[in-house]
């Protein structure tokens, strides 16, 4: 704690309603995870492709998914912190990554770069707020990356 500063807020805090104004904030910045979630799952609600939903998970994750493709169920997780996005591709049926199916198709849409290996997938970060309208535009073009590697795929098998 920074007494300075902090014993400056108390006497902002004494006088007047800003105790209730500042109640208030706190209670606004405790919901703005969940309101940027619900923006992001506006933001695609109508645009899903390759997809087929996208959902609210634990009110800080707007994740794609539904997309079926070599024996891998694709995901595309949009997770809120704080101070960040973080964008996860991974393969829902494949946790460990043991069969590379995530890393083969972000390889074929030429996007492996764009992410960084962690844990059950790939993550890349957006600062909030400065880069998230680079998140929508990056994730609306993953997305039709996405869409033309697995229409490219079904082509090759007919």
């Amino acid at each position: 704690m920074n007494k300075p500063i902090m014993e400056k807020f108390y006497q902002i805090v004494m006088t007047g309603e800003n105790l209730k104004t500042a109640l208030s904030l706190k209670a606004m910045l405790d919901d703005l995870i969940l309101f940027r979630v619900e923006r992001l799952i506006d933001e695609f609600k109508s645009d899903l492709g390759p997809f087929r939903k996208i959902s609210n998970w634990n009110n800080d994750d707007a994740y794609f998914t539904g997309l079926l493709w070599k024996g891998a169920h694709l995901g595309l997780d949009i997770v809120v912190k704080p101070e960040a996005y973080v964008c996860q591709f991974w393969d829902r049926e494949d946790r460990e990554c043991a069969k590379r199916r995530a890393q083969m198709i972000l390889e074929r849409m030429g996007c492996l770069g764009d992410f960084v290996r962690h844990g059950e997938g790939f993550i890349r970060e957006f600062s909030f707020p400065s880069q998230e309208d680079e998140l929508v535009h990056y994730v609306r073009a993953f997305k039709n990356k996405l869409t033309q590697a697995v229409a490219d795929e079904q082509k090759k098998k007919q």
